[in-house]
């Protein structure tokens, strides 16, 4: 019969490994020569047909310092540069 020093030996060596043994992770799936022959033979994403592109020679604008009830105007030049429609759902100022 094993000595009770060699039981608690071996008890606190199993207690330090079971959390390795039970965070460690299965190895990772390698994917067949089916699946590598599939994923080459897939179409690549292509950019969807018709797309907008906002084009403007400035983003921004700064009008200086306006006094309260002062009234300032500019227009910004937008073109679009795209192939379908531009739509400008929404302008805010800061």
């Amino acid at each position: 019969m094993p000595s009770p020093r060699s039981m608690l030996s071996c008890s606190l060596l199993l207690a330090s490994l079971l959390p390795a043994l039970a965070c460690s992770q299965p190895p990772a799936a390698q994917p067949s020569s089916e699946q590598e022959a599939a994923i080459a033979q897939a179409p690549a994403e292509v950019a969807p047909a018709g797309t907008p592109t906002i084009a403007s020679p400035e983003a921004t604008f700064d009008f200086g310092t306006l006094e309260p009830g002062e009234k300032a105007v500019h227009v910004f030049k937008i073109e679009n540069r795209g192939t379908a429609d531009l739509h400008i759902e929404r302008v805010e100022r800061t």
